[in-house]
């Protein structure tokens, strides 16, 4: 074999290696530009899911300043009614897709809603979650108010409360035991949904202003387990049925701003 017939062969040879490396670095390149892009799309989706939050938080405002002109709205984020007041925020602008692995739900944005009381009683009020994403059995994402409690013992002055840490909420809404537990089932603010939703926070802002909520009764052991071991696909096909809440006294403000707000 000639040195020329040697040469042609490694001039083939590498001529092969380097279409071979173009193409692998071509599909390295390709599958990190869909990941970009899958990236900024769920981005995306996440700022049109506040912006729909706004809407939402915006028309219950103007909902309570209807029926309750006397309310002082500190902010768009903030409301005071005599000894009560509602608020809430953005804590997640963007959330990984991969930050709910062990539960499933595939969450983008979080936010919270929060109940306060100033009275002599020791109850403070009470906080939920509200998380943009599509939840196993689900089709679509769109928000879900979630509520928890935790263990007697361990449970915050707020009852039931928020979850801010996407790690903890993550645990919770899994299969995992924990001393934390979802209150009900998660609730799809969407239809009718979202009327319950609009209705039952006014009718707790009428309860705090006139310091009528009580601490709600913690749930037993038994509860707690049918809660667990109900498949989440049955929790959001009745969705409809709200987080546990405090108790109002019949008769009271909350019942007369009900009958305005009906």
């Amino acid at each position: 074999m000639t040195n020329d017939s040697l040469g042609h062969g490694g001039r083939s040879a590498l001529e092969r290696l380097g279409q071979e490396l173009a193409a692998r670095d071509a599909e390295r390149e390709t599958r990190e530009m869909l990941k970009v892009a899958r990236v900024e799309a769920r981005r995306d989706r996440a700022v049109e899911a506040l912006q729909e939050l706004q809407t939402i938080m915006g028309d219950l405002w103007d909902r309570i300043a209807e029926l309750a002109p006397m309310t002082i709205a500190y902010s768009p984020q903030r409301l005071e009614l005599e000894l009560g007041a509602i608020e809430w925020d953005v804590e997640h602008e963007y959330v990984d897709e991969q930050s709910f692995a062990r539960s499933g739900w595939d969450v983008f944005a979080g936010a919270w809603i929060r109940l306060h009381q100033r009275s002599i009683r020791e109850y403070p009020g009470m906080s939920a979650s509200l998380w943009y994403a599509q939840l196993p059995g689900e089709t679509s994402p769109a928000w879900h108010e979630v509520a928890y409690d935790a263990e007697e013992g361990n449970a915050p002055a707020e009852e039931p409360f928020a979850l801010r840490d996407v790690i903890k909420a993550d645990m919770v809404a899994s299969s995992e035991a924990s001393n934390l537990h979802v209150v009900g089932a998660p609730l799809r603010l969407a239809g009718d949904s979202l009327g319950a939703f609009h209705d039952r926070w006014m009718g707790l802002l009428a309860g705090a202003a006139v310091g009528e909520l009580t601490r709600p009764e913690p749930m037993d052991a038994e509860s707690r387990r049918a809660a667990a071991t109900t498949p989440l696909q049955d929790a959001v096909a009745n969705s409809d049925a709200p987080p546990s809440q405090p108790e109002v006294k019949p008769g009271s403000l909350f019942g007369r701003l009900r009958s305005l707000g009906d």
